[in-house]
């Protein structure tokens, strides 16, 4: 939140330091316009109603984590420019056998990616998958 005087870097009850320290990181890049803005820290529970002025009043927050989601089934994606243009293809009930030396692979287990880089596979397949 940036009103034309500060900074308010949020920190909710769930946050831990590195995520604090993030935000406040965050804040300093966008105070950087102005050498008249500071970075104002801010705990969950603890905001001044300037804070909610500024985002149209108060409201409420969560007060636990998301819960976890359901465990989902992997997908695997096949990244490849062996066609000329680079394309990514679903491999659908796929193994470890799957993976060939000459591409690269993504795994979506859904809370992280996975790429796994072929020892052939080319540059502009490893750059372009990692987009």
């Amino acid at each position: 939140l940036r009103p034309p005087d500060t900074v308010f870097a949020w920190f909710g009850n769930g946050s831990n330091e590195g995520e604090q320290a993030t935000a406040t990181a965050i804040g300093n890049i966008l105070k950087s316009s102005t050498s008249l803005r500071t970075v104002t820290p801010v705990k969950e529970g603890e905001e001044p109603a300037r804070f909610w002025q500024f985002i149209g009043g108060e409201g409420t927050s969560p007060t636990s984590k998301a819960m976890e989601e359901e465990p989902r089934d992997p997908r695997l994606f096949e990244c490849s420019n062996a066609s000329g243009y680079f394309s990514m293809e679903e491999i659908y009930n796929f193994s470890q056998d799957d993976l060939e030396d000459d591409d690269v692979y993504m795994l979506d287990v859904f809370t992280e990616l996975y790429l796994w880089m072929g020892s052939q596979s080319n540059k502009e397949e490893q750059t372009q998958a990692l987009e």
